[in-house]
């Protein structure tokens, strides 16, 4: 028995090359780029210690309650931590296309 399988190429409507594009495309000040910078290195930083504490706690089957409770709380505050930072990255960049947009019109 052979099997054979007609693969197409995806059709993406919408898309457009860039060179062809004529809208605003989103670019970054210095400052707001240093800002957003700082931001993904306090992300990094936190995504690390869970990384860490993954490593000494989760190996572990059986923990304490005092020690399951640090963990999972500590996990719980950096992963909020971490979402609220990309949240202010994503508002960041929403504001500064917004503004080219404008001055686009």
């Amino acid at each position: 028995m052979q099997l054979s399988f007609k693969i197409s190429s995806p059709q993406f409507s919408g898309m457009v090359p860039l060179k062809n594009y004529k809208g605003p495309i989103l670019k970054l000040t210095p400052k707001e780029e240093q800002k957003i910078a700082g931001l993904q290195e306090n992300i990094n930083r936190m995504e690390f210690e869970i990384y860490n504490l993954n490593k000494i706690y989760g190996s572990k089957n059986h923990l304490r309650v005092k020690e399951f409770n640090y963990y999972v709380g500590r996990v719980e505050k950096l992963t909020l931590m971490i979402d609220d930072l990309k949240q202010m990255i994503r508002d960041i960049k929403v504001k500064r296309f917004n503004k080219q947009k404008e001055q686009f019109k």
